[in-house]
């Protein structure tokens, strides 16, 4: 532009889309010298934006005739804070992209930076199209390592559970030393409370594995899992975030979005309330989300992360990091499909 254009009064006229042929016309009105230059934004404006594939002006006009009975589009329409932040939205998604056409695009696209700067800030620090090759083996274990530990287990005829339904002695014994777990945690009966007791949960909600008359067993998801090599690893990648209805999948991506980032535990809550809230996400009283709010709307994607290692807490600090370098990289894989 600043080639094209050097005097005030020139101006550059661009074609828009070569088969609707919208022609645009730029017009320098002004030159402010010696001033910090700020981000691109939306000062004033009218009438609404014709919306993409309309037809160009002639299909346009034809658009805006069978518009006038239904009322679903105002032509008159124009809000500056409206424009201006999506011009704010595009900028930050043009800093540090996500994945063309991803979900999380998408996602992304719904918010503005104005309501939710940490979290376009955790975006810029994610790296969202960083490279996996040098981890991808140790991605694809730490997701899988246990669960394929547990549906082998239940191959054939499943496991008969205790009477207490948690898994019997000589499997707490075999988790004990196969997955390296901390044995101080896995009890002996493996009450609800321990890793093993998790771990048949998360395999639940993927639907892996159903209890049935004291006994657990694969379902035809879970044995077809296990029939092909990797399909488990892309069935897991693909079932992220996990949880039903909008709430749990919006949560669930700015979840993964702050592991990316390599947030600490005190950051990670603060983006998460952030974007929940400038969602519309707030708690049935309209009070203010917290921590408890939050960890509950992203409870099951929150429970496997944590259960292979992905997001781990820090004891002696919540506002440093202790998140692996390959949980980064799972949480990457994850917002780009």
């Amino acid at each position: 532009m600043d080639e094209a254009v050097t005097a005030v009064g020139e101006y550059v006229r661009y074609e828009y889309n070569a088969r609707a042929r919208w022609s645009h016309t730029l017009v320098l009105e002004q030159i402010v010298e010696d001033q910090p230059i700020p981000e691109p934004s939306c000062l004033d404006g009218e009438r609404a934006c014709p919306p993409e594939d309309s037809g160009g002006p002639i299909g346009y006009r034809e658009f805006l005739n069978v518009q006038a009975s239904t009322g679903l589009f105002d032509p008159e329409r124009f809000v500056p804070a409206e424009s201006d932040a999506a011009v704010t939205i595009a900028v930050a998604l043009h800093k540090s992209p996500p994945v063309g056409s991803s979900l999380f695009e998408k996602f992304l696209r719904r918010l503005s930076v104005h309501s939710a700067p940490k979290l376009f800030a955790a975006v810029a620090k994610s790296e969202l199209r960083g490279g996996y090759d040098n981890y991808f083996e140790v991605m694809r274990e730490g997701a899988t390592r246990q669960l394929l530990w547990l549906l082998n287990s239940a191959r054939g005829g499943g496991i008969v559970l205790t009477a207490f339904g948690s898994l019997p002695p000589d499997l707490v014994a075999s988790a004990r030393d196969e997955l390296d777990w901390d044995s101080e945690w896995i009890g002996v009966t493996a009450g609800s409370g321990s890793q093993l007791a998790v771990l048949v949960e998360v395999a639940k909600t993927l639907r892996f594995v159903r209890k049935l008359r004291g006994t657990l067993l694969l379902t035809r998801l879970g044995a077809s899992v296990l029939a092909y090599e990797g399909e488990l690893w892309r069935h897991i990648v693909t079932a992220m975030p996990l949880g039903k209805g909008e709430l749990a999948q919006e949560a669930g991506r700015i979840l993964f979005l702050t592991l990316a980032a390599g947030l600490s535990e005190s950051e990670r809550s603060e983006v998460m309330i952030e974007g929940l809230t400038a969602l519309g996400w707030s708690t049935t009283d309209g009070t203010r989300l917290g921590d408890d709010d939050w960890t509950w709307m992203v409870r099951d994607t929150l429970v496997y992360l944590r259960m292979i290692g992905a997001i781990v807490s820090n004891p002696l600090d919540e506002h440093v990091s202790a998140d692996p370098e390959w949980g980064r990289r799972f949480a990457r894989m994850v917002l780009s499909k």
